[in-house]
């Protein structure tokens, strides 16, 4: 199997948190991109929006809290993993309240 592996153009830093962008390619298949990202204690993603994209979350190391537009938060780590269907539109934040965080 080839991964591809990131190159400087795919690492974007956002003050607190850290963004490395993979696109694994055909091998894969649906899985288009796997972002990995770093949160530091306090970090937040803010408010954004998705369309047409099945999300899966995994926390690699600590835990993340995900909040909806309707401000219901729910946490998750290691030990649950978050799926979200954003269809035809999903606007959420996370942030890491307690602990830094790995996300994929």
């Amino acid at each position: 199997m080839n991964v591809v592996r990131a190159h400087r153009g795919q690492l974007f830093e956002y003050g607190p948190f850290t963004i490395r962008r993979l696109r694994p390619g055909e091998r894969f298949g649906p899985l288009a991109i796997v972002d990995m990202t770093t949160l530091k204690l306090g970090a937040r993603i803010p408010m954004h929006k998705h369309v047409n994209d099945d999300i899966l979350s995994y926390v690699w190391r600590g835990s993340v809290q995900h909040t909806d537009v309707n401000s219901a938060r729910t946490p998750f780590s290691a030990k649950r993993v978050m799926v979200v269907n954003a269809g035809e539109g999903l606007r959420h934040e996370e942030s890491a309240p307690l602990i830094e965080a790995e996300v994929l």
